[in-house]
């Protein structure tokens, strides 16, 4: 019951400059990941809420000659017609022509990874999830140790492309440049339960995360409910105690309300499984 009211709770949202959160114990307990967008653009969309306080740095381009382009024209946005009945008729033509922009501003410059990733925010917010995937692939190219584009692409692969493959490759590539992001393991441990329905997948995910974090809470919380859904109670149990033990970080801000869920979730499978 636990595990299913933690996963209905799980939000991700993939953007250049969105909150990625994951809520846990009807949405009481969240770890926030700032991701990045251009100040001066903040407004023509939905500008960015407040960063954490330490925000991912900016990806850093490579030097010489960059890559030659090929994918799909930065100008063109082909809208998703659900979410573009959404959007005020302005809002949208500012996003246009900001678009129109960039194809200049990046075609002199293509070595601006901070203006790709506005092109793939953009992109992603309207729902052209090819246009974005593509300006994140160049991303990837251009600025080959900035985790958060690969994090990003992987989503849009796994969730909305349909490429389980790319989006597995991704997610790897993403913790390789950031082994120390809860968010990542976490967000690939979702993927392999519900786009794979691979549990044993996403439950060595987390255990890499926590060798790599052993106390980070939401690593623990996800571990816990986790196992609660595969039937191994024990380990749910010692998990779900251990958040409890934990006395810092964002296990300290948890409010008394916070705790006595978790305490009474404990309780009930103690009591169902003596």
């Amino acid at each position: 019951m636990f595990a299913t009211l933690f996963y209905q709770h799980r939000n991700i949202l993939i953007g250049v400059s969105a909150f990625f959160i994951l809520a846990a114990i009807g949405g009481a307990i969240a770890w926030q990941q700032y991701f990045r967008v251009p100040s001066e653009t903040a407004g023509i969309l939905p500008p960015p809420a407040t960063p954490s306080a330490e925000p991912t740095p900016p990806p850093q381009a490579l030097g010489g000659t960059a890559p030659a382009y090929t994918g799909i024209p930065v100008q063109n946005l082909n809208p998703s017609p659900d979410i573009l009945k959404q959007v005020p008729a302005n809002t949208y033509e500012r996003s246009r022509q900001e678009l129109a922009e960039l194809a200049v501003s990046l075609a002199a410059n293509p070595r601006d990874a901070d203006g790709w990733m506005r092109v793939a925010y953009i992109k992603r917010f309207y729902g052209d999830y090819a246009g974005a995937a593509e300006a994140y692939e160049y991303v990837n190219r251009i600025a080959e140790g900035d985790g958060l584009s690969f994090f990003n692409l992987a989503g849009l692969y796994g969730y909305y492309l349909k490429e389980p493959a790319k989006a597995i490759a991704k997610y790897e590539a993403a913790l390789q440049r950031d082994p120390m992001n809860s968010a990542y393991y976490s967000s690939f441990a979702d993927f392999y339960r519900e786009v794979m329905g691979d549990l044993p997948a996403a439950e060595r995910v987390l255990e890499q995360g926590l060798m790599k974090i052993p106390n980070e809470i939401n690593l623990m919380i996800s571990y816990a409910a986790l196992s609660e859904t595969m039937g191994k109670v024990a380990r749910a149990i010692e998990y779900y105690e251990k958040v409890l033990g934990v006395q810092t970080g964002a296990s300290a801000a948890m409010s008394a309300q916070q705790r006595a869920v978790i305490a009474a979730e404990v309780n009930r499978l103690k009591a169902q499984n003596p």
